[in-house]
């Protein structure tokens, strides 16, 4: 792989050492962010699980899923606008124009995020017999659907905000407030419910509540970071352009974002919604309980996602640095390679033995897990493409995409589910992660000339693939599916795959995780953010 800091790279530059320096600093506060995330949602859906049965749990993720549903869909594609909008503003000397951008791109959601809340509240039931396979469990999926309603726009708010923060270059709000506060909160506050016998409605309420907590917090610290950039300009600063011009830059890039995000939310929960309207709401919370354990992994790719979307449309803002974000999206898709094929790889071995902490019900989702898995595996080898084809510019392309994957998806999993149940919903997913990841690759690479792949990368999962996938495979045929002999695989496999990547540190670019604490040190020390 053609590092940023190998001599003979393209673009290794001073300039390109920062951008990895500055990303690996940002990647390492939201990976421990991402990593509170994972376990304190894994422990949510335990909770839930634990004290629900499979029915009702199913009816509250599909009540969730809804929720999830329309936040984004309210958000408009304000949340990845400002990520494209606030950086290139501060890289084109044009950052008086950014508290006019937060006006025109916050104010619009407003009055949707409330409609959407107030039509879910009203026709609750007739959503909760949509969704219930032959309306069964829709009783319990209506109070569900009616205490997480209310909580639409206060979500949608709280989730663009912390994206307009990391368009300023930090991920300290998001993990903060997103990543660790809210998981940490939910399952106390659900706990507290099931202790208190406060049904349902108390149960729902517990798990949503920390956005009403999230949101103010994430509206301070937005104003905070704006006083900051506007305090503090780098280099000429040109006059403030007119609201109307800024919200048609703006909007012509969030639209076509809009109706792709809300096609790629609808993808992720679409399976589950089908699987309650089509099979049962048991077999849904079965599935999505089951998948809990890719979302511990993707929340990994979130974080490189994050972190990456604002520094690539810097760069991309200026085709003299189109070398630096090549460089710098081949050493993203190295480090998540390498950080997340050990945990699917295990996945894949372990399934049966991983989801018997949810209950012996759940343990029937094995075989979904795993087929998930080996999708994830495919889209974190292109790394974060779909990013970049969007910082890039290219958001009707995205929603191009996002179409044709949510109509195969739809397609399949009508085709699969009645027949094959949640291993039907798997491959359907499965399906639609291959064709989402692959289209977008194809268009960055022809439309703006960057790749992920490499021999570092190439390097990278071979290892991961022999030390975790080839060991995993040797200890379950010699040994099984028992809990010490996987808790020594991990321990031998960790092991043996930190000094390979040890001996490989210069090969890899981790030094840039220590440099980049020492610039951020400096950065401190100077008083520049």
């Amino acid at each position: 792989m053609e590092l940023i800091s190998h001599p003979l790279a393209p673009g290794a530059t001073p300039k390109g050492d920062r951008d990895l320096s500055k990303f690996a600093r940002e990647t390492l506060i939201k990976l421990l962010g991402s990593v509170a995330n994972g376990v304190f949602g894994l422990i949510g859906v335990v909770v839930i699980t634990r004290g629900l049965h499979s029915g009702k749990a199913g009816a509250f993720f599909e009540a969730f899923g809804v929720f999830t549903i329309l936040t984004s869909s309210a958000a408009l594609g304000a949340d990845t606008g400002f990520m494209r909008s606030i950086p290139r503003s501060r890289a084109l000397g044009r950052t008086r124009d950014i508290r006019r951008t937060l006006a025109v791109g916050l104010l619009p959601i407003i009055p949707l995020a409330i409609a959407l809340a107030s039509l879910t509240f009203v026709f609750a039931p007739q959503l909760g017999h949509a969704l219930a396979h032959h309306g069964r469990h829709a009783d319990a999926l209506v109070p569900f659907l009616r205490v997480f309603a209310p909580f639409i726009p206060i979500a949608t708010l709280m989730a663009v905000s912390l994206a307009a923060t990391r368009g300023f270059g930090t991920m300290v709000p998001s993990v903060v407030v997103n990543n660790v506060g809210g998981p940490a909160l939910r399952p106390v506050f659900v706990l507290t419910a099931f202790a208190l016998g406060l049904g349902p409605t108390g149960i729902g309420f517990g798990w949503i509540v920390p956005f009403a907590i999230g949101l103010p917090l994430a509206l301070v610290w937005l104003m905070h970071l704006l006083r900051q950039a506007e305090a503090v300009v780098l280099g000429p600063s040109t006059p403030p352009r007119p609201s109307r011009e800024l919200a048609g830059e703006f909007w012509r890039f969030a639209s076509p974002r809009a109706l792709a995000a809300f096609f790629q939310t609808l993808i992720t929960w679409l399976d589950t919604l089908l699987i309650g309207a089509l099979r049962s709401t048991g077999e849904a919370g079965v599935y999505t309980a089951s998948t809990r354990f890719v979302a511990v992994g993707t929340v990994l790719v979130q974080t490189f996602i994050v972190v990456i979307s604002p520094q690539i449309a810097g760069l991309l803002a200026r085709p003299e640095d189109h070398p630096r974000a090549n460089a710098l999206y081949r050493s993203t898709t190295t480090w998540l390679v390498m950080v997340t094929w050990p945990i699917y790889f295990t996945l894949i071995l372990f399934a049966p033995l991983l989801l018997r902490v949810f209950g012996a019900d759940f343990v029937a989702g094995h075989t979904a897990l795993m087929i998930l898995s080996f999708g994830i595996l495919y889209s974190t080898s292109v790394g974060p493409v779909t990013a970049i084809l969007l910082m890039g510019g290219k958001s009707s392309w995205n929603m191009f995409n996002t179409v044709v994957s949510l109509s195969l998806n739809l397609g399949l999993n009508l085709l699969l589910i009645p027949r094959l149940g949640i291993n039907g919903a798997a491959i359907a997913w499965f399906a639609t992660i291959f064709v989402n990841n692959t289209l977008p690759l194809i268009e960055v690479r022809f439309m703006l000339g960057l790749s992920p792949f490499s021999a570092t990368h190439s390097f990278v999962a071979a290892t991961a693939a022999v030390v975790f996938g080839g060991l995993g495979l040797l200890t379950r045929l010699a040994l099984g599916l028992t809990l010490p002999a996987f808790l020594g695989f991990a321990l031998v496999a960790s092991a043996i795959y930190a000094v390979i990547v040890c001996r490989n540190r210069d090969r890899l670019n981790v030094a840039a995780l220590r440099e980049s604490l020492k610039l951020r040190g400096r950065a401190e020390a100077s008083g520049a953010r």
